[in-house]
């Protein structure tokens, strides 16, 4: 199967291109940026997508930011995410702060 695929609105990006984007370590903020632009609402923000940006040592801060401002409404604060942040030695807490400092009440502990 193809990561992408021609749709009659034009070009639907499956949720392994996403994540592969938010797991991606130097170039991935502006891959997903990309993706997010062009796509637009086709591109979906699934818990697969949250939590591999969340572990992502490399641009995970700079990813979950630009998902929490674009696409915040999607992102979804689960236990998978917060593991993925927590076993992200480089920019784990830093990826933790930004849901916790936007949407406190709808992270549980």
């Amino acid at each position: 199967m193809s990561s992408i695929r021609a749709t009659a609105q034009g070009v639907l990006i499956i949720e392994g291109v996403v994540k592969a984007a938010a797991g991606n370590g130097l170039p991935g903020e502006g891959v997903t940026t990309l993706l997010l632009d062009r796509g637009g609402v086709d591109v979906s923000i699934t818990e697969g997508v949250v939590k591999t940006a969340a572990g992502n040592g490399g641009s995970g801060k700079e990813i979950m930011t630009l998902l929490l401002e674009l696409r915040g409404n999607e992102v979804q604060i689960t236990e998978e995410v917060v593991k993925a942040a927590a076993g992200n030695g480089r920019s784990g807490k830093e990826v933790m702060t930004l849901p916790l400092g936007r949407r406190r009440d709808e992270v549980q502990i």
